[in-house]
Formats: structure tokens, sequence, C-alpha cells
């Protein structure tokens, strides 16, 4: 699912907040469920996943929780789309969502090997 900032929470682009979203999903019996890009900044992907899994930890403690957070918002420059952040603030922000209880982290939009590799490294030494 991908969420964006809708005032103070945050919802899909259909209008559906967090709890909606995984107190239908959950009961399911999913292994995982999660999250990927949107429009946030790093820190609001850092909120919207305490939330998330506050909201999944409502429902069950066996359901593994995963995050894909973009390399930051796109930029138009000679148009193409531009994704500025660096592997080492993408990890550290990723060390901030796994620290919220995500299992599982990946990449969306922007991230590449090297972001991936970075939160790897930064996550195994935590």
């Amino acid at each position: 699912m991908s969420f964006d900032r809708a005032g103070d929470t945050f919802k899909t682009m259909m209008g559906v907040d967090i709890h909606a979203a995984v107190s239908k999903i959950v009961p399911l019996n999913v292994d995982a469920v999660g999250f990927n890009c949107g429009t946030l900044s790093l820190d609001e992907y850092v909120v919207l996943s305490e939330e998330f899994v506050s909201a999944v930890r409502a429902l069950s403690d066996d359901v593994a929780i995963c995050a894909e957070p973009n390399a930051g918002k796109p930029e138009l420059i000679d148009d193409k789309a531009v994704y500025k952040v660096s592997p080492e603030d993408f990890a550290a922000v990723a060390e901030k969502i796994h620290s919220a209880g995500v299992s599982i982290i990946g990449g969306c939009c922007g991230s590449g090997p090297a972001h991936i590799e970075a939160a790897a490294k930064r996550i195994k030494t935590t």
C-alpha cells in the first residue's frame, strides 16, 4: 500500500487510513503487510512506520511488517526524475524504520543497490 500525508494522519490515494487498511488485511492470515513509496519525506516515512507498526501490532504479533520508502522526493531535472537522497541518508532512515518495528526493509523509487547495501550494513551493526 502507498500512503500519503492527509492532515494529521496518513491515507491511501483512495482515502483509506492505516487502521482501516491493516484491519482488513491482517485477519486474512497474511505472512506480512507493509507499505511502499509515496510523496512523503524521509522523516514522514519514519512516522508512518511507527503508526503502521502500532496498527498491525494491535491486531497481531505474528505478522511481519515491511517498508519500501523512496529515496526522497523526485526532482525533475532536464526532463528526468532525479532522487537526491544519498545511500547514507537512506540508511539512517532505514535504521529508524527498523527501530520502529519494521523487519523487512527495501527501497522503492530512486533507491538502488548502493542504498540497499548502506541500509543493510547500518541495520546489521545496530
